[in-house]
């Protein structure tokens, strides 16, 4: 690929059409040619512009969305580019962690969930009864398509218990996964291999973040995606459309303060997902929609680097406990007892993001630290790891805890008499939780405190889209050639109903994907246009081998893992993990576990290893990369 700059690739401002309407919501985002961009007397001609590829559609983001789009628009005879920020072995997003649990509809229940997903929208004027009756026929032919794919679809539970069984018609929807198992990865690791196995109608570009979308000024089509490849800009001509799954932004802490106003949150997983897709879209005049409505709870944070590379929160803890949650002020705050319901509490007849102030505790006595789990990993040892890097508090008193979490001692000691005095009572008078769960707090310490946050799973909002899929400008007209699919955008406004993401992943890439690929004729690059290709350049990883030594790689719960195996005869000697990204408190116990297992075995013995408990889809992939690594050799 030859060398070139931003002037090359940008002949004439073609980049930004809406310009200052989008500097409205993005401030400093706003692009820089804004003004050239908006001049409808620049005109576009093809020849104007540095092109470096041609594909009839082009996907922004290798997630569950981008996947589905992707196959889709082949199957209608698309010649497709699917761009993914990540590199290889760790793109997908949220779609490579999420439990993989898709909702469905049978085609004779489609008019009662709709009606139950009105409930869910309640009074918000979006989404419309047309998107919400797109996304709900759709989701009758997500089962079968499945099914097509491979996937031998299966329910998740024998009984499907909605998310809000306070609103009608919450049994008349499926939620099914490949083979009826959760958390596996298998329904996304399914349609990457569907994408991969359409090589020819469809090239996937790693490592190659979409960064602008190139619009046409005079009839603001879009017409092509800004692409940094070999960390340099490329022009992407697409002739019939653009889909952006690029996710949403769980992983933008100033996106987090503007739009859900939240001054602290930590994502659970997506390490990339910066909520790109919305800053792109907002600079061609996309309108959006419930960018407030974030799913999130209150979880513990873990030290950096002791779950992941990035700062995380996650999952800990009994409810039904000797434990309370207070604010800064020393007292209680909410139910502790409530989970949740992707983040949404009861308040007064209505359901709201559930309460909690910064910095909010949860304290704890002695009974409830011998019962408690932060993660299986980290207090594999005992409770020692959580006190000496200062994640867990301790001290004797009450006064001595609230002096160490800068609370005031006199709130906090009369709080948990308030408590036990609810305890002893049966009826928590503060906040209605549960009488089973009001276990009092010892008189006696020592007594616990550990900093609670707020843990973003994912965000809904995003360009707004219409029952098309088509993304629409402030005035509710689609804007020419651009589409949306997954989480960038959904339609949920607040309620969400567990597993309508994978749904929406799979309804809206199935629909923008055969939309985006219809052909259009009004506004088309000549036969002969010029295009200087470019394409990423892959790196291939070298690991030193030895005689008798082989590498192997499988793709495990959150990328690739990779192995270095060793032979004495037909008999393993030694496994080392040479690369790995499994979270340090579930798959990291299968990577750091299983390697000795293997030893004295022979390639014949290698499926009957013992894998780690909890941790299924690492110890697999573990299996995997062994076998990889002596059929190798």
């Amino acid at each position: 690929m030859g060398n070139y700059t931003r002037r090359d690739v940008l002949k004439g401002g073609v980049v930004g059409a809406a310009g200052l309407a989008a500097a409205s919501l993005l401030g400093s985002c706003a692009p820089k040619d804004a003004k050239a961009a908006s001049d409808p007397s620049n005109g576009i001609a093809d020849e104007n512009v540095a092109w470096h590829g041609l594909y009839d559609v082009v996907v922004i983001g290798g997630g569950l969305a981008g996947n589905a789009s992707a196959i889709v628009a082949a199957e209608e005879g698309a010649k497709v580019l699917l761009l993914e920020k990540a590199p290889v072995g760790l793109d997908g997003g949220n779609s490579r962690f999420c439990h993989q649990v898709a909702t469905c509809v049978n085609e004779e229940d489609v008019g009662t969930a709709v009606e139950y997903y009105k409930h869910l929208r309640g009074k918000y004027l979006y989404p419309t009864d047309a998107v919400i009756e797109a996304y709900t026929k759709e989701s009758s032919e997500t089962e079968q398509w499945i099914a097509d794919m491979g996937g031998n679809p299966q329910l998740w539970q024998p009984k499907i218990v909605p998310e809000f069984p306070e609103f009608p018609n919450g049994d008349s929807f499926r939620k099914v996964s490949p083979d009826g198992v959760t958390g596996t990865g298998k329904l996304f690791k399914l349609l990457k291999n569907q994408v991969t196995a359409r090589s020819e109608a469809i090239d996937v570009w790693y490592g190659s973040p979409a960064t602008e979308l190139i619009q046409d000024p005079a009839t603001k089509a879009i017409i092509g995606v800004i692409a940094q490849v070999n960390n340099q800009p490329a022009n992407i001509r697409a002739k019939n459309g653009v889909i952006i799954c690029s996710g949403g932004y769980e992983n933008n802490l100033q996106m987090m303060n503007d739009y859900a106003a939240l001054d602290e949150a930590y994502p659970i997983a997506a390490k990339f997902n910066d909520g790109d897709g919305i800053v792109m879209a907002a600079r061609v005049g996309a309108d959006m929609a419930h960018l407030h409505n974030v799913m999130c709870y209150m979880n513990t944070k873990f030290p950096k680097g002791d779950m992941a590379e990035w700062e995380s929160a996650s999952d800990w803890g009994k409810f039904e406990n000797s434990m309370i949650y207070v604010g800064g002020d020393g007292t209680r705050f909410t139910d502790e007892s409530w989970k949740a319901r992707h983040g949404y509490f009861p308040f007064h007849g209505v359901f709201m993001r559930q309460p909690m102030p910064t910095p909010s505790w949860a304290v704890f006595d002695e009974k409830a630290r011998q019962t408690m789990t932060f993660s299986k990993r980290y207090m594999r040892d005992g409770f020692e790891k959580p006190l000496a890097d200062g994640m867990v508090l301790q001290a004797d008193t009450l006064e001595e805890l609230a002096g160490s979490i800068d609370i005031p001692a006199e709130n906090l000691v009369a709080t948990v008499a308030l408590y036990n005095r609810f305890c002893n009572e049966g009826t928590d008078l503060q906040h209605g939780r549960k009488a089973e769960t009001l276990i009092p707090f010892d008189d006696e310490g020592p007594f616990y405190a550990t900093r609670l946050v707020r843990s973003v799973l994912n965000t809904q909002g995003g360009p707004r889209r219409n029952e098309n899929g088509e993304i629409v400008d402030k005035d509710g007209v689609p804007i020419p050639h651009l589409y949306g699919a997954g989480e960038c955008g959904e339609m949920y406004s607040t309620l969400y109903e567990g597993a309508g993401n994978v749904g929406g992943c799979l309804n809206w890439g199935r629909i923008s994907g055969r939309n985006a690929a219809a052909a259009k004729t009004d506004i088309q690059p000549p036969d002969d246009l010029a295009v200087d290709p470019v394409e990423p350049t892959v790196a291939e990883e070298a690991y030193e081998t030895a005689e008798h030594q082989a590498i192997g790689k499988a793709d495990g719960h959150c990328g690739d893992i990779v192995v270095r195996v060793t032979k004495d005869g037909d008999k393993i000697s030694n496994v080392e993990v040479m690369k790995s990204y499994e979270t340090t408190n579930i798959g990291g116990e299968a990577v750091e576990q299983m390697p000795e297992r293997f030893i004295d075995k022979t390639a014949a013995e290698i499926e009957g290893v013992d894998g780690v408990t909890g941790a299924t889809v690492s110890s697999e992939a573990m299996r995997a990369a062994v076998a990889d690594a002596l059929a190798a050799k």
